[in-house]
This record gives C-alpha cells, structure tokens and sequence, in this order.
C-alpha cells in the first residue's frame, strides 16, 4: 500500500468512528471573577460577623431588623449579589457564640433584610448547603423571596410580600400573614395561624392543626392535613379542590377531616 492510499484509509476510518457525533459545543469564555461582586460578598460577610458578636437569644427581632436597615442603607448591592451571597453562609461562626437556634434566626433575619433592600426585585437565596435551616425568613418582609432548600421556624412571618419555598417547612408558615401570595412546594408542620389576608399554597402534607385563629386571605392545601383548627374565625379553606371553610363557616364535608375535633 502506498503512503496515499493509507491516508486516505485512515481518513475513511476516522470518518466512521465519529459519524454520528454531534460536534463539540463552544464553550463560552470564563470570564475573571467581578471585583465588584467579590468586594460586596465581603462587606456582607463582615456586617454577618459583626451582627453574631452582638445579637443573643434574647435580642429584640425589631431591635436588630432596625440595626441592620440602617447599615444595609448605606450599602449598593443587586438581586444577584444577595443570590451570590447566600451561597458563602456554609459554616457557624467560630468562638463562644450562643447556640445554634440564636444562629438560625440572626442568618434568617439578616438575608430577610438584604431582600427587603433590593425589594421589588425577586431574590432567589439558597439555603440547602447551610448547617441548619434558617428561621424567620420573610419576617414582616415587604420583598419577594424565593427560596431553595428547607426552612425553620417562623418563616414568613407578618410578611407583607411574596415568598416560593422550593423545599420544606421544618416549623410555622405564614402566620400572621398580610402579603401577597406563599408558596410552599414542599411540607409544612403547621400553617397559616392568625392569617389575615393573601393567599398560602402547602402542596406537601401538614402535621399540625391549620390554620388557628385565621381571620381572612385564602389558604390552599394539595396534601393530607393532620386538622383543622377550632378556631377558624374567617377566610377560606380549600383542600384538592374542595371548600373545607369559606368567610369562616366550615362547609358540609366528610366528617374525617373534622373527627380530630368534634
């Protein structure tokens, strides 16, 4: 065989080993990490350093909301950067700090007032990486918050906004609420107590009573229910498409969602 007739075999050769192939996509070019965006994430952790070494068990919610307002005011940062930011809280601070649920509820707190800030803008915050879930988020949040991974105590608060939870409710959600719409794709322990007004979504399942003392807004639940609470003062109740409570008059229903309590 001469040299021509091989290269002209291994060019068939290799045509029948890549046929089919789809060609390489182009990968876009990696761009240096933004100055900007590294300089905000460190003024974000620094002011979280600062809040642990002042905050304890039994500091005022309205005291460090107030505090933290006041210094964020001060500050320039986008939707995007408290996203960014959210991925670097993956640790409890070192030292002599209280305990895990006074940690909980600071980190909660602080990334409430970071979407506060930047509100109307929707801000995505990841918290399934995090130690612990965070508590009170959305604490009388006026922002719109959507959040990845499970969540603590408290959340959503007397919000005044919007949240979507991509994960669970390991505690309260909604009470007291007078926002717009929550949204919870997962679980919840329990649900919508003193609600006024909006609109809650549980897809997942509730393990205790609902909706306790709710005197308005309108609660949707797709899973199974635990009970209903006996005080229902006013709104709606809808569960898989049937009205279990409308202006706060139970409707006519099987009697097993009501036998818990009668």
């Amino acid at each position: 065989m001469n040299r021509l007739t091989q290269v002209k075999s291994i060019t068939a050769f290799d045509s029948r080993i890549f046929k089919g192939l789809n060609p390489e996509i182009e990968q876009p070019e990696r761009k240096p990490l933004d100055v900007k965006e590294n300089t905000v994430k460190q003024e974000l952790l620094d002011l979280l350093d600062w809040l642990y070494s002042k905050v304890s068990r039994y500091e005022d919610r309205e005291k460090i909301m107030k505090i933290l307002k006041e210094k964020l005011a001060k500050m320039e940062f986008s939707a995007k950067d408290v996203e960014l930011f959210s991925f670097s809280i993956n640790d409890f601070p070192k030292g002599s700090f209280v305990n895990q649920i006074t940690i909980s509820d600071t980190i909660g707190l602080f990334l409430t007032a970071l979407a506060d800030k930047v509100s109307p803008e929707w801000v995505t915050i990841h918290v399934s990486h995090m130690p612990n879930e965070p508590n009170l988020l959305g604490y009388e949040s006026v922002g719109n918050i959507i959040v990845n991974g499970d969540v603590g105590r408290n959340t959503g608060l007397r919000s005044k906004g919007s949240m979507i939870i991509n994960g669970n409710v390991k505690g309260d959600i909604a009470s007291e609420f007078q926002g717009v719409s929550i949204h919870v794709k997962g679980d919840a322990e329990s649900a919508a107590r003193e609600m006024k007004k909006g609109r809650v979504t549980i897809d997942g399942n509730t393990k205790h009573a609902v909706a306790d003392g709710m005197t308005g807004g309108t609660l949707i639940l797709n899973g199974d229910i635990s009970k209903l609470s006996k005080e229902i003062w006013g709104g709606k109740i809808i569960r898989r498409g049937v009205m279990l409570v409308y202006k706060g008059e139970r409707r006519d229903v099987k009697k097993t969602i009501y036998e818990d309590y009668e």
